[in-house]
Parts: structure tokens; C-alpha cells; sequence
């Protein structure tokens, strides 16, 4: 396995509740960091599987409230956002797991709310008390499904107006934009929250035997802020974002019993989730250079938000049932290998180019000023600075033609915009001058 760096993606684990716990093959070490399972081999079998394994990971949350689980995970990564880095938050695990519930949770239960709704929260509460910096938030809701991209914020009557969007992935110096994709402005966690419910409602929905209300999609939902300092004259200011990341539950179909449609559907996840796995093997490995982002529209939007510059955080969800332990264990090694992603997050500074004119205009007035005090006070009060006239540029012109032809012995320099000026002249009668000897 790769080694980890000691800057790298952050991966906790979550169970879900059941009373069909499989105690005797699931435990959780005392550092609450560690799960380890054991597979109870057939009697006389032969062969060369793994029976145990321990995943060590950055924490474990079993039967931990939403509240706990988003203070533990989402907190930091919001404050940072405000700070000007880029952070992911991304759920990942088996159908049925949790996910959904883990970063959205109930709209009906204010207590059961996820981290979406928490992290908006704690976002608006953090800018009423940052009084020196003025922030401007936007928010976008990406779907991805059946390889489709489809804005959620916009209004969506029947499956054609999912289909007539014409959206697309885009890059800029490292950074990832989905073109035609709407943002909209929030000024308070209750405009925030109602963009949240609007995308939901849009959301793909499917049913099936492990769960009732599956997410058949992949959702990105984005929080876009911009941060200005009040008190501070600096042409820069940062833009970052957060990408909460709920994504659509691998299966296996002889167990889900699909059919149809929803078949369909679950062929485009898993095939998605499988080139998912790859990037992030990819990313784990320093010898590898190259990662498949393009391979599917998940990895392409995702890939300025997995490690790198951001401040990545995956959360895998897992059922801890005798049944389930197949996918368990797959989920668990997919996060082993997420937490050997390399992570440097770096502040998004902007230059304001309407601003930086202003400040080099008030730097170049006052140095102006005083250069103009220096001359005073060493008696050249008479020279100017400012752009030279027609007049002054032709005796320039004179006196350097009247110094190549030998008839001036020196030039009287005043200031650098002469020194300049001449230089120019003289150069381009010299070239004229060798011009007119070899004709």
C-alpha cells in the first residue's frame, strides 16, 4: 500500500444504527481510530484470502449524532473556506449506508439535520461576526447522473429540460468550473437553505430492496465565497468554495435485485464510483504521474477537490451487518487509500484589477510627490516628469543627430524619461545610418 504523507486527505468512518450489529466479526479499537474484522473461514477450506484486516483511520463515529459528526468534520473545514481554501467534504459507502442522511439529513427534523444544512449555519454565523471583511456568497447544486450533468437550480417541468442543458467541464490555471452552470446569491442562511430544498426537490430518486429513497446520483452541492477585507486598501482578495459531496451508492446488482431503469442506473454509478477508485489509486501512488480525470464527468468536476490545494475530508459510510461486511470491507480499503492522497491547501488570492490600477496610480502620484521635494530641496525645482512635448522630443532628436555627427560633445541629462528618449533616437539613427552604408 502507498505511504501516507504527513499532509494528506482526511477519512473518518461512519456506521449506520442497526440491531443486526455483527459483533463477531466488526470491533473498534480503544484509540476510537481503528476498525477490525475478522472473516470466519469455512471449515476444511483452502484457500488464500485475507481473513482479518485493521484499517487505521483518522476516527470512527459509531452511534455518534449529526451534531457530533459535523463538529468533528465540518467546523474546520468551513472556518478555512472563510480564510480563503478550498474544501470538499464527500460522503462515500455502499447503498444504504448513510450517506445521504449523513450530508443532508431530514428536512422535516431540525435535530437530524446534515452537514449541508449545519455547515450553512455555521457559515452565516461566522461572517455576522467577522466585522473587518465583507463576504459575498454563491451557491450552485450539481447532479450527475447516468453520466449526465444537470443543474438543480434551475427549473426542471420534465426529463427533457434535464437533457436540453448544455453543460460542460472547463478548466483555468488548475481550477475546475462547470460552464452554464447557475450560481445563485445567497445573503443569509435562510436564501442558503431554501437553494437546498429547491435543488432536493429536483433530485433523481429510486427505489429499491436495500433502500427505499436511493440517491441514483451523484450531487455536488457548492458554496462559493468571496472574502474582502474592509479595513485593508489591498488589491487582493480570495475566492474559494466548498464542495459538499454526496455521492450515489455502489451495489451489486444480484443483491439489489434491479432491473430496468434502475439497472440502468446502477451500471453508470458503479462504473463511475470504479474510475473514482482509480484516480484516487493514482493519486496515492508517486510514481504515477497521470490520474484519469476524464475518464467519467464525476472525476473530471471533482478534480481540483481531492487533495492537492484542497482540504479534503471523506467520510465512508458503512453497515455493519453480517451481510453487508462484502461491501464493508471494500469501503474501508477505498478510504485506506484515500488517506494516502497528498494535501497542501493553499489560499485562492485574487488581484482586483480595478483596485490595483487605483493603488499604483496613488503609488505613482505620491512618488512623484516625492521626487519633487528631493529636487527642490538639491536646487533642480525646475525639471518636470511629466510626458515630454513635441518640441522637446525634436530637440532631443537634434541634439542626438548633431552628437553622432561629432558636432556635440555631451548631452545634458535632467531627468530618466531623457535618458530614455535619447537612447531610442540615437539607436535609430545609428541603424538608419548603417542602413544608408550598405545601400
Amino acid at each position: 500500500m502507498p505511504q501516507r504523507s504527513s499532509n494528506k486527505v482526511k477519512v473518518y468512518v461512519r456506521t449506520r444504527p442497526t440491531n443486526n450489529f455483527a459483533l463477531s466479526m466488526l470491533s473498534f479499537g480503544q484509540d476510537n481510530r481503528t476498525i477490525c474484522i475478522h472473516r470466519i473461514a469455512s471449515a476444511n477450506a483452502v484457500d488464500n484470502k485475507i481473513n482479518d484486516w485493521a484499517f487505521h483511520l483518522d476516527g470512527v463515529f459509531h452511534n455518534v449524532s449529526q451534531e457530533e459528526t459535523f463538529d468533528s468534520v465540518g467546523k474546520d473545514v468551513v472556518d478555512r473556506t472563510l480564510e480563503g481554501y478550498n474544501g470538499t467534504i464527500m460522503c462515500y459507502g455502499q447503498t444504504g449506508a448513510g450517506k445521504t442522511h449523513t450530508m443532508t439529513g431530514f428536512a422535516e427534523s431540525y435535530q437530524n439535520r446534515g452537514i449541508i444544512p449545519r455547515a450553512l449555519q455555521h457559515l452565516y454565523q461566522e461572517i455576522n461576526a467577522r466585522q473587518d471583511f465583507s463576504y459575498s456568497i454563491r451557491i450552485a447544486y450539481l447532479e450527475i447522473y447516468n453520466d449526465q450533468m444537470c443543474d438543480l437550480l434551475r427549473t426542471l417541468n420534465s426529463p427533457s429540460d434535464y437533457q436540453q442543458q448544455q453543460l460542460s467541464i472547463g478548466e483555468d490555471s488548475g481550477f475546475v468550473y462547470v460552464k452554464g452552470l447557475s450560481y445563485r446569491i445567497a445573503n443569509s442562511e435562510e436564501e442558503a437553505l431554501n437553494l437546498l430544498f429547491e435543488g432536493e426537490t429536483n433530485r433523481t430518486i429510486g427505489q429499491h430492496i436495500l433502500n427505499k429513497q436511493s440517491s441514483r446520483s451523484h450531487c455536488i452541492f457548492t458554496i462559493l465565497v468571496e472574502c474582502r477585507s474592509i479595513l485593508s486598501s489591498d488589491d487582493k482578495y480570495t475566492v474559494s468554495k466548498i464542495n459538499l459531496v454526496d455521492l450515489a451508492g455502489s451495489e451489486r446488482l444480484a443483491k439489489t435485485n434491479s432491473e430496468g431503469v434502475t439497472k440502468r442506473e446502477a451500471t453508470f454509478i458503479n462504473k463511475s464510483l470504479s474510475f473514482l477508485e482509480q484516480v484516487v489509486l493514482n493519486l496515492s501512488d508517486k510514481k504515477t504521474n497521470y490520474s484519469h480525470f476524464r475518464s467519467s464527468k464525476l472525476t473530471h468536476v471533482l478534480k481540483d477537490s481531492i487533495g492537492g490545494r484542497c482540504n479534503t475530508v471523506m467520510i465512508a459510510n458503512i453497515w455493519p451487518e453480517l451481510q453487508h461486511m462484502e461491501e464493508t470491507v471494500s469501503t474501508l480499503r477505498f478510504a485506506s487509500r484515500m488517506m494516502c492522497v497528498p494535501a497542501e491547501p493553499t489560499v485562492n488570492a485574487v488581484i482586483d484589477p480595478v483596485k490595483a490600477i487605483e493603488n499604483y496610480k496613488r503609488e505613482n502620484k505620491y512618488l512623484k510627490e516625492e521626487l519633487a521635494l528631493h529636487n527642490t530641496l538639491v536646487n533642480r525645482s525646475g525639471i518636470s516628469y511629466e510626458p515630454l512635448s513635441e518640441q522637446q522630443l525634436y530637440e532631443i532628436e537634434n541634439q542626438c543627430r548633431r552628437f553622432i555627427d561629432g558636432n556635440l560633445d555631451e548631452f545634458e541629462i535632467q531627468n530618466v524619461r531623457q535618458v530614455q528618449e535619447r537612447t531610442n533616437s540615437s539607436c535609430a539613427m545609428m541603424f538608419k545610418n548603417t542602413l544608408a552604408h550598405r545601400t
